[in-house]
């Protein structure tokens, strides 16, 4: 007996990779190496930039925090609620930014990682994220 399996369009990567280090310069970067040198502020701005992994897909954002020991947070793109990017001054010159997401998942309302092109990100998720919820049939509830 054959059962027809449901037709799930495959997810294309928008994004996929580590935090981009140039994210963490003006986030830190410059006081650590200030601070410590310019060997050992880049040493930990690189094991920091190594500790995020970021992946973005038409369905889904996953992050994976941590070296070792590692946590997962995956919200599906049809639960979003609302995102959004920021930029200061050192981060639009250096081409990177925060892009964060509002989600209807209770596990992770609220994400929060840097990119290269954060406006570019953003529009990319919020249009996969009304495609996804028109491809689930999902409502959202004011």
């Amino acid at each position: 007996m054959n059962e027809a399996v449901p037709n799930i369009a495959s997810e294309q990567i928008y994004y996929e990779g580590h935090l981009p280090l140039q994210a963490l310069w003006p986030r830190g970067g410059c006081l650590t190496t200030l601070l410590f040198g310019w060997n050992i502020g880049l040493l930990i701005a690189w094991l920091r930039s190594l500790s995020l992994k970021i992946k973005i897909t038409s369905q889904r954002v996953v992050l994976i925090y941590g070296i070792i020991a590692q946590k997962e947070e995956d919200v599906p793109l049809y639960r979003l609620i609302d995102c959004g990017f920021s930029q200061n001054i050192c981060e639009r010159l250096l081409g990177v930014g925060k892009v964060w997401v509002i989600s209807a998942d209770p596990s992770a309302p609220r994400l929060e990682f840097s990119l290269p092109s954060p406006q570019q990100a953003k529009e990319f998720i919020r249009e996969n994220a009304m495609r996804e919820r028109q491809r689930m049939r999902s409502l959202t509830v004011d």
